[in-house]
């Protein structure tokens, strides 16, 4: 199934489980805001006819971290086990920290992002966060060149599986800092229906 024709997700998109949904949907809600402005911001950028693009969406996902019910041994063993692991972990006592980002083995990685591949994207990325069993807590969605200027230029029809790391995912444990701000404002999910059929 696809979109019902009211603007809503349907189960083709989003995961079947009612648990696995929500987490799902709130993770969307959650990121929407900062994925809207990064696509608005390079589909902009290469309809002005400046040619390929090396720049990657990063994408971060906050969850909090409860000593009495869930350790940061056990949170860090969950992200190892992710299809796609975050190529950087960091955490303190009360929140832990994934980051996934494109890290081409070699050369750079040059595309021409759309609408449509930039969802699907942020949709591979929500999806592989099924295994951490968690809510999220923030999301944020920036941007990052591949490589160095002067690397090989590899071109990409990117999926989140180039977003797979190829050695151990770095930790970083850090006494104190600052949460990301969550989202509180709602939204209406639901694009991504539009562009996943």
């Amino acid at each position: 199934m696809n979109s019902d024709g009211g603007g809503h997700m349907t189960q083709a998109i989003v995961p079947a489980l009612p648990i696995e949904r929500a987490r799902y949907e709130q993770a969307y809600v959650l990121g929407l805001e900062a994925m809207t402005r990064v696509i608005q911001r390079l589909t902009s950028e290469c309809e002005t006819g400046v040619g390929p693009d090396d720049r990657f969406p990063i994408f971060e996902v906050s969850y909090q971290i409860t000593p009495t019910e869930l350790t940061m041994a056990t949170i860090q063993a969950r992200a190892n086990q992710l299809a796609i692991r975050p190529v950087l972990l960091s955490a303190d006592s009360c929140q832990m920290t994934l980051r996934f980002q494109l890290l081409p083995p070699t050369g750079k990685a040059v595309w021409t992002p759309t609408a449509g591949a930039l969802w699907r994207l942020y949709d591979g990325f929500l999806s592989n966060l099924r295994g951490m069993r968690l809510p999220a807590t923030a999301i944020r969605v920036s941007l990052a060149a591949s490589s160095q200027a002067d690397a090989i230029v590899t071109p990409l029809r990117p999926s989140f599986r180039n977003y797979a790391i190829q050695g151990p995912t770095i930790v970083r444990y850090q006494r104190h800092r600052h949460p990301l701000p969550t989202q509180s404002r709602r939204a209406t999910i639901y694009q991504l229906s539009h562009y996943l059929r």
